[in-house]
C-alpha cells in the first residue's frame, strides 16, 4: 500500500510534467498551477465529476495540516478524518466517490472500530488519482486553452509560450534595468564631484593678495571715515619714530678716556689707603 507522501509526492495529478499537489518553486509557477487548477475544476464541473477532485483535494490539506502537528499527539478518528469518510466514502453518501470493493470495504471496518487514521485513505487517493488520470485528466491536457499553460518540456517553458505573461516579465525587466540605469549613474556624478572638489583649488577662500588687502583696506576706510583718521595719526607716529637718528655707539676714543679716569681714580684711592697706614705720616696730621 504506498503511503499518502508517495501518493501526493511522488504519482501526484499531473498534467505533463506538472503536479497539482506541489507548492510551485517560484511566483511563475505559482500562477500556472493555480491557472490548471481554475481550468481543472471547470473540467471536472462540465463531466460532473467533481466529487473526485474534491476528495483529493480536502485529503491533501489534511496531509498538509498533518506534516506540521506534534507527532506526540496522533490523527487518529479525528472528527475532521470522520467527516472526510461520511461525506466521500460512506455507503449513499451525497458526494460518494468510485471505490473498488475492497478498498471501500476496508475503509468501513476502520470507520466502525473508530480507527482511522490519515494513511486509511492511501489506497482511496491513489484510486481516484489512476481513475483520473486515465480519464478526465486524459481529456482536459488535450483543450487548446489547456496547451497553452502547460509546459511542454519544462515548467518554465509555459511561461514563455505565453504572450501576457511574456510582456509582463518584459516589462519588470525593463523597469528593473532603468532604476539600475539611474542609479549607477547618480553614483558616477557623486564619485566624479568628489574627485573633482578635492583635484581643483578652493576658490571660496583663495590666498589674498598684496592688492587685495589695499583694496579691502581702502573699502574699509571709506566705509568708516573715523576709524581712519585714528589709523592715519598712528601711520604717522610710526613713521616719525623712524625718522629720529637712531642712538649711536661710543666711539671708541671715548670708551678709552672713560678708560683713562677709571684708571686714575683707581691709584687715588690706592695712595690713599696707603697714606692712612704709614705711622711717620699719621704723626704729622693733627689732631
Amino acid at each position: 500500500m504506498p503511503s499518502l507522501k508517495e501518493v501526493f509526492e511522488e504519482v501526484g495529478l499531473r498534467v505533463g510534467n506538472v503536479n497539482f499537489f506541489s507548492k510551485g518553486k517560484n511566483a511563475q509557477e505559482i500562477e500556472m498551477l493555480s491557472n490548471l487548477h481554475k481550468a481543472l475544476r471547470k473540467q471536472v464541473d462540465t463531466e460532473f465529476s467533481s466529487e473526485n477532485l474534491d476528495f483529493l483535494h480536502d485529503l491533501h490539506k489534511l496531509y498538509q495540516a498533518d506534516k506540521r502537528r506534534n507527532p506526540l499527539m496522533p490523527y487518529t478518528n479525528s472528527p475532521e478524518l470522520v467527516l472526510l469518510y461520511n461525506k466521500y466514502v460512506a455507503r449513499n453518501s451525497e458526494s460518494e466517490i468510485n471505490l473498488p470493493a475492497t478498498i471501500g470495504n476496508a475503509l468501513h471496518e476502520e470507520a466502525k472500530k473508530g480507527g482511522l487514521t490519515l494513511e486509511s485513505f492511501s489506497n482511496a487517493a491513489n484510486e481516484i488519482i489512476n481513475l483520473m488520470q486515465k480519464d478526465t485528466i486524459k481529456r482536459f491536457q488535450e483543450l487548446p486553452a489547456v496547451k497553452d499553460l502547460r509546459p511542454e518540456a519544462k515548467p518554465e517553458q509555459a511561461l514563455i509560450d505565453r504572450p501576457d505573461l511574456r510582456s509582463r516579465l518584459r516589462a519588470l525587466g525593463d523597469a528593473v534595468l532603468a532604476a539600475m540605469s539611474s542609479l549607477i549613474a547618480r553614483i558616477q556624478k557623486s564619485i566624479a564631484d568628489f574627485v573633482g572638489s578635492a583635484k581643483k583649488p578652493n576658490q571660496e577662500n583663495p590666498t589674498p593678495t598684496k592688492e587685495a588687502i589695499l583694496a579691502k583696506s581702502q573699502n574699509i576706510h571709506q566705509q568708516f571715515p573715523a576709524e581712519k583718521n585714528i589709523v592715519q595719526k598712528s601711520e604717522n607716529l610710526q613713521a616719525s619714530m623712524l625718522s629720529k637718528p637712531p642712538i649711536t655707539p661710543l666711539k671708541n676714543i671715548d670708551k678709552q678716556r672713560m678708560h683713562e679716569a677709571l684708571s686714575k681714580l683707581k691709584e687715588a684711592q690706592k695712595l690713599a689707603t696707603l697714606d692712612n697706614q704709614d705711622p711717620d705720616l699719621k704723626t704729622l696730621k693733627p689732631k
